[in-house]
Formats: C-alpha cells, structure tokens, sequence
C-alpha cells in the first residue's frame, strides 16, 4: 500500500462525490491531517464527516461547486442553508482561504 501521509499534508481540501462509500477513510485521513473535506451526503460519508467538513446533495454537482468555492473564498459564514457547526470545515485550517489566488 502507498504511503498517502505526504498527499494528505499538501493537500488544501479534499472533495470527493462517492455515493457508495464503505467507511469513508479518506475523508477520515484528510480530517486528521487538518484539511476541510466536502462530501456527498450519502453511505457513510455523513457520519465519518460529523461536524468536520461540509456536505453536499449527492449527484448535485453545483451544490457541490458552491461548497468547494466557499470553502476557498475562505467565507466566515457558512452557505446557505447550512448551519454552523463548531470545527467545521473552514476552522481547520486557519488560513488557507488566504493562502490561495482568486479564481
């Protein structure tokens, strides 16, 4: 198996669209090393996510679009519709919206 620590500590978010996801270890890994997560809103990707990231519609991609920009635009509010939740997404990297050019 390939040693994913270094991708996890370079990586700025990670985002992923599954809708069959067993257990959900990436998204767990990302979180462990800081990084925001989006994620569908389906299998287990809820629970592995709790409060620690943003979820999207499944099969919705612009929701999932506008979750990921948020996130990047580094918004002190969350998007509509979604409640804040403590050590959500955009507080685990203090920072890292700053850090990026505009799009």
């Amino acid at each position: 198996m390939p040693d994913l620590e270094p991708y996890y500590c370079l990586c700025d978010m990670l985002v992923t669209a599954s809708v069959h996801e067993g257990l959900g270890m990436p998204v767990i890994e990302a979180m462990r090393h800081g990084s925001p997560v989006v994620a569908a809103a389906a299998a287990a990707l809820p629970e592995a996510v709790g409060g620690g990231g943003l979820l999207c519609e499944p099969l919705n991609p612009r929701d999932m679009a506008d979750k990921v920009v948020h996130l990047l635009r580094g918004l002190s509010a969350p998007p509509p519709g979604v409640p804040r939740k403590p050590g959500s997404a955009e507080q685990m990297k203090p920072g890292f919206g700053r850090r990026l050019s505009p799009l």
